[in-house]
């Protein structure tokens, strides 16, 4: 059975017993004291008990509101929270991407350092291949630079779920 199902039922459950002890009481009242006159002093000996119930209705109204507002504060802080840590996995996620990046051209660059270190330099073609591969050996050790700062990047990033 569903709460909501559950609330209804014991709500109709409760009204209905209200009502039968009212009609109950109208019942005894009646057979008992027979002149309106004496039913209505009877009936204004508990003006007080209405009062009561009323004032402790208002406060049970009052105590319900801050609760509810205490846990609305409490779900928007963790909706802050989980923003937040939300905004950091993307953070780190768009980091390991560029470094995974980074990694394959550092690959390529490897590749193409081997071919081109399996060359022989001659001629004006030769100037040309010690050009290229010096260029290349530049920009691998720049590279390298970049990949180690963005690693340390995205470890920090990570803290304790990071596995060594």
């Amino acid at each position: 059975m569903a709460a909501g199902t559950y609330g209804w039922k014991l709500l109709a459950g409760l009204a209905a017993g209200v009502v039968a002890i009212q009609a109950g009481t109208y019942a005894v009242l009646f057979a008992t004291i027979g002149d309106a006159a004496a039913r209505g002093q009877f009936g204004d000996a508990f003006g007080f008990a209405n009062a009561l119930f009323s004032g402790l209705g208002f406060a049970g109204l009052i105590c319900t509101l801050n609760l509810q507002r205490a846990q609305i504060t409490a779900q928007q802080d963790e909706a802050a929270i989980i923003h937040r840590e939300a905004a950091a996995a993307l953070t780190n996620q768009q980091r390991s991407n560029h470094l995974s990046a980074l990694t394959f051209l550092m690959a390529h660059y490897d590749v193409e350092l081997a071919r081109l270190s399996g060359a022989l330099p001659s001629g004006p073609s030769g100037a040309t291949l010690l050009a290229r591969r010096a260029t290349l050996k530049a920009h691998r050790e720049q590279l390298e630079g970049i990949i180690g700062g963005l690693h340390a990047q995205v470890v920090s990033g990570l803290g304790d779920r990071h596995v060594r």
